[in-house]
């Protein structure tokens, strides 16, 4: 079992107000209150309600984005990560609170294991990262948000729902004079067995279909969030985040390769102590600050269910430490921002059974980034170039018998650049005209380049891959409607593939080009103040571009091309009646586009939701609908997700009734 306790003692040794960035930023685009969040980006935010029957995860959320495609293997609560505009989800960075949580030794990020019940918000950069998070990715980024205090309150929250799901989380929230902090604990659990249709492997033979439960499929969380913040004098804020999240449960198969035994252990910890000094001169502020992220994974398949040939029980663990400084300057209608970090990562994957199979990974990253948000015309025409610079180190020891490989040693170092320019014209107050050209770059992970130490061969002279993109568009906002139109085009070098090498082996090569052109539309027009409406629209061609001809002019594997979502419903006196549709056309597994029925089919999900809020006892109860109309397709490599299913819950609240503070502790 992981032991828990470890990785909490050493953020608290440095509880000290060292200098950070402070989370105190105005995110929706339309203000423009901060000019550093840069203006011409084309960014989506996300609030989550309190809403108690509504069962989602962070994947259910951001799936109704423009742009954005969720890859899971499973059903309730499986693995699943993000693509946003067709980038692989190795190209999207994913932080919490500002913290990057991508894992070193491999890039893409389970999203889910971050408890959506936490969370108060959600932000996504298409195609570019905001100074303030770091070094932009080739697929753009996503910063989830802890809630903060708001004035004295606690609240309780339970749900339940199919397949024995059950949530529960309490939350106790005070400020005063500045100081304030807001705690969340929270509870899940869910046995995962729902309904399937088992093909045996043959998806176009039918009588060979049987219905069955998913088994080995159990899952259990434990999460808590601590965030806190002061006002230390005029000049000096200090905010802490603590965030330990416990995640256990079964490792089942897809829907023709069951299993009983395998299961797995996660601990993640993600700390930050932040201070943000504001000064009243051309340097308007200077950031200092520190974090650190812990992971550590345990996956037993002993049995070797999953895989007859790598039966194994590996434990693999990380750790990161992030130090860094952001200046502001303001003036001459310039608002410069910089950055720079350096951060010390390290894997260790290790084997239980085969004890001289083990890998130790160290990567030290120097980074460097600048922006100029110019005001060329006041109110009206932003110009925004900016730069980055990063620095990796690598060093890597990896012993493996199946490869014959004994502390085989390898070191590297390189440098990647970016270039980004921006343009934002105002052309009324209501109307504002984006367009941006970047130029970016992504760094392979420890897996690329060096393999595992198993049966993943290394390949250390990757290339970075490269994107270059380009989007334009406008958005309209207007008390009667909200409206956002985008176009991008995407064209990317030397995409990073994984390979099979040998008959038990894989490795990863630069193979291919890709183009990806696409259209997003998000329409919110408002009939009434009790009529709740929204649309959203994505259509993009992922292209492959390679020079192998069975592969060239084919839609790349696992993007789909048509994606929309729509949202309707009423809200009266504390009633509130919500119907979802989404739709998703279909996407190919393979680069050849042989097997139509190979891949992921096409889908139309209908969802209900219905929830009252009593306002003398504080308190809402609701009940959730998903998947009405009972589909159960399958997702990637043969994962079946789960059919209809229900729940209800409630939510209350307790708040004195004195109450009239505004403060926000972020």
């Amino acid at each position: 079992m992981v032991r828990i306790f470890q990785p909490f003692i050493f953020p608290f040794i440095l509880l000290i107000p060292l200098a950070v960035f402070s989370s105190e930023y105005e995110t929706e685009v339309r203000t423009y209150k901060v000019l550093t969040e840069n203006p011409s980006g084309f960014v989506e935010v996300l609030h989550l309600n309190d809403d108690p029957s509504k069962y989602v995860d962070i994947s259910d959320i951001l799936a109704g984005t423009t742009g954005v495609q969720m890859n899971r293997s499973g059903g309730v609560d499986s693995f699943s990560t993000v693509m946003i505009r067709g980038a692989s989800s190795n190209s999207v960075d994913i932080y919490v609170n500002g913290v990057r949580i991508n894992p070193l030794y491999m890039s893409s990020c389970n999203l889910s294991l971050l408890p959506d019940e936490l969370f108060e918000r959600i932000e996504i950069y298409k195609g570019f990262t905001p100074v303030r998070l770091g070094f932009s990715n080739t697929g753009g980024a996503v910063n989830i948000v802890t809630r903060k205090g708001r004035g004295e309150y606690y609240g309780l929250k339970f749900s339940y729902g199919s397949f024995n799901t059950a949530e529960s989380g309490f939350f106790m929230s005070d400020s005063k004079n500045e100081s304030g902090y807001l705690l969340s604990l929270y509870i899940r659990h869910t046995d995962g067995d729902y309904e399937f249709v088992n093909h045996n492997g043959t998806p176009d033979n039918k009588d060979d279909d049987v219905i069955k439960n998913r088994q080995n499929n159990y899952r259990n969380e434990y999460a808590l969030s601590l965030s806190a913040g002061s006002r230390l004098s005029k000049y000096l804020r200090v905010n802490i985040s603590l965030i330990p999240y416990y995640s256990s449960g079964g490792v089942a198969g897809p829907e023709n390769l069951e299993t009983k035994d395998a299961f797995y252990n996660s601990l993640t910890n993600i700390f930050s102590l932040e201070n943000h000094i504001q000064l009243r001169s051309i340097l308007n502020e200077i950031v200092i600050g520190y974090s650190n992220l812990y992971l550590r994974t345990e996956m037993n398949d002993e049995l070797g269910e999953l895989n007859m040939l790598f039966a194994d029980v590996t434990d693999t663990s990380g750790i990161k430490n992030t130090f860094y400084l952001s200046p502001d300057f303001h003036f001459f209608r310039n608002n410069i921002v910089l950055k720079l970090s350096y951060s010390d990562e390290e894997t260790l994957r290790t084997s239980r059974i085969k004890k001289s199979e083990k890998y130790t990974g160290r990567r030290k990253e120097y980074l460097f980034v600048a922006e100029d948000n110019i005001e060329v015309i006041k109110d009206r025409l932003y110009i925004i170039p900016s730069f980055g610079l990063k620095g990796i180190n690598d060093d890597v020891v990896y012993s493996s018998g199946y490869l014959m490989k004994e502390n085989e040693r390898v070191k590297s170092d390189d440098h990647i650049r970016n270039y980004r320019f921006g343009l934002m014209f105002r052309i009324s107050d209501e109307l504002l005209f984006k367009s941006n050209y970047s130029d970016f770059s992504r760094y392979p992970d420890m897996y690329e380049l060096f393999g595992d130490g198993v049966y993943i061969f290394p390949n250390p002279k990757l290339k970075p891959e490269r994107g270059e993109l380009f989007d334009a568009g406008f958005e309209f906002f207007h008390e009667r409607l909200v409206l956002k139109f985008a176009v991008f085009n995407n064209k990317y070098d030397d995409l990073i593939n994984f390979w099979q090498n040998s008959q038990k082996t894989i490795k990863s090569e630069n193979i291919a080009k890709a183009g990806i052109y696409g259209t997003e539309i998000y329409i919110r027009p408002v009939f009434h103040r009790h009529i709740v409406s929204e649309m959203s629209y994505t259509h993009q061609e992922p292209i492959n571009k390679s020079d192998i001809p069975s592969f060239r002019n084919k839609i790349l594997p696992f993007r789909y091309t048509d994606n929309l979502y729509l949202k309707c419903g009423l809200s009266v006196y504390g009633l509130k009646l919500i119907y979802e549709y989404s739709y998703s056309s279909q996407n190919y597994f393979d680069a050849a586009n042989f097997l139509p029925k190979g891949g992921m089919p096409e889908r139309s999900i209908h969802n209900l939701n219905l929830s009252y809020y009593y306002r003398a006892w504080d308190l809402t109860f609701g009940f959730y609908i998903k998947n009405i109309t009972d589909v159960r397709p399958m997702d990637i490599a043969g994962y079946p997700l789960p059919g209809r299913m229900f729940f209800v819950g409630m939510y209350k609240t307790f708040k004195p009734l004195e109450k009239e503070e505004k403060y926000e502790t972020d």
